[in-house]
């Protein structure tokens, strides 16, 4: 989806290694790299399967985007111990 709307254009990107050689044929100004678990691009980022795109939001909330209170709420708040 976000190649078809070129927003991965001229860009970094990965995804899972079935599909890496249809991405670089069905969109050629993607730079490709099946090899990364994820990439960040600054405001784009891609993972390379659901276990990645796990690792991927981990280190997006631990990564100086998330400020250290953030950091220091739980997950789930609401849920009693």
């Amino acid at each position: 989806m976000l190649a078809a709307a070129g927003l991965l254009d001229e860009r970094k990107a990965t995804t899972h290694w079935m599909h890496a050689d249809d991405l670089r044929r069905g969109y050629p100004r993607v730079t490709v790299d099946e090899r990364a678990l994820y990439i960040d691009e600054g405001d784009v980022l891609t993972s390379a399967g659901t276990a990645a795109g796990i690792d991927m939001c981990l280190a997006l909330h631990s990564s100086s985007r998330a400020s250290s209170a953030e950091m220091a709420e739980p997950a789930a708040p609401h849920r009693g111990s």
